[in-house]
């Protein structure tokens, strides 16, 4: 498929879903836990007792939950190298840490298991746990990556998502820790790890780093997990640049660029674009104008193109 970019009206952040997710709010929908266990790859959460809220759904999926009450959180990689840091980092044989609140956002089978394994409950969480999430991802000064636009790539693909990422409120380590598995690429929290898809990180100012990243287990085991290997949502075959540097040394270009995608699916395309540089407009090939999301320079600007209906791997 090609882009091109043009000066025509654009379509910033005007995707409904997009903007549904960007101020989402916690639904009515709440279940009672006890002794619930969550394994996603090297992490396994163990929330003994409490209550978990959903998130009001955006195109007919939860993307999200707090919970609160008696939680454990277990990480341990399958490779030995990643396990040696980690007891290095907190002298102990087994990171182990306890929580009473976390937020969980996702696009696996995250909802279902909780709602499975959950019971009736009449308690409220509290909805300032998932604003403070919303508010750390855009504004941090670390952090400043776009949740809402990643799990939009789920929402609107006609796939089953694999994103899985919970903030985690440690009483251990840290208060401000962050769990993430991403098949595409784990996300560029504190420093790009990909295409490793597993990360552990804590944003605290104080104690601020990737304390662990790595390939999923399973692809150790099959002897897949490489540095070279390619997990993103699109092969670029060909890309034009026209660009003019004005006297005041402001650039204006244009970006032609085509692209493959590789998975089933798709309608959301992330590109890599230095926040600064501000898309104008997007249109398809057509010359039909297309939604896309950048949102403020100084915030989570991760720059990302919605398609009009979804690509097949290959197209």
């Amino acid at each position: 498929m090609t882009l091109f970019a043009a000066d025509i009206p654009a379509g910033r952040n005007s995707d409904p879903s997009y903007q549904q997710l960007r101020n989402l709010a916690l639904g009515g929908e709440t279940v009672g836990v006890s002794n619930l266990t969550i394994h996603r790859d090297a992490g396994t959460f163990h929330l003994r007792s409490g209550i978990v809220c959903f998130v009001v759904p955006v195109a007919g999926k939860v993307t999200g939950a707090v919970f609160v009450g008696d939680g454990n959180f277990v990480l341990d990689p399958a490779l030995p190298s990643e396990n040696a840091s980690l007891k290095m980092l907190t002298r102990e044989s087994e990171f182990s840490e306890t929580f009473t609140q976390a937020v969980f956002r996702f696009t696996d089978s995250t909802y279902d298991e909780i709602k499975k394994g959950g019971g009736t409950s009449s308690g409220s969480c509290d909805a300032g746990l998932l604003h403070d999430s919303q508010t750390a991802m855009r504004h941090n000064l670390i952090l400043k990556w776009n949740l809402e636009g990643r799990l939009l790539q789920d929402v609107l693909s006609t796939e089953p998502g694999g994103f899985f990422l919970a903030f985690i409120h440690g009483k251990k380590y840290d208060g401000k820790e962050i769990f993430a598995i991403d098949p595409h690429g784990a996300p560029p929290l504190v420093m790009p790890v990909d295409p490793e898809e597993v990360e552990f990180a804590t944003y605290n100012d104080n104690k601020l780093g990737v304390w662990a990243a790595f390939h999923f287990a399973d692809e150790y085991k099959q002897g897949t997990a490489l540095g070279s290997q390619t997990n993103g949502v699109i092969h670029i075959e060909h890309q034009q640049l026209q660009t003019t540097i004005e006297k005041n040394a402001n650039l204006i270009g244009k970006a032609t660029t085509t692209f493959v995608s590789r998975v089933n699916g798709l309608r959301v395309v992330p590109f890599d674009l230095y926040r600064r540089l501000r898309v104008e407009s997007v249109t398809a090939e057509d010359g039909q104008a297309m939604s896309f999301i950048q949102e403020d320079k100084n915030d989570d600007a991760d720059f990302s193109v919605i398609l009009p209906k979804a690509l097949a791997a290959g197209e």
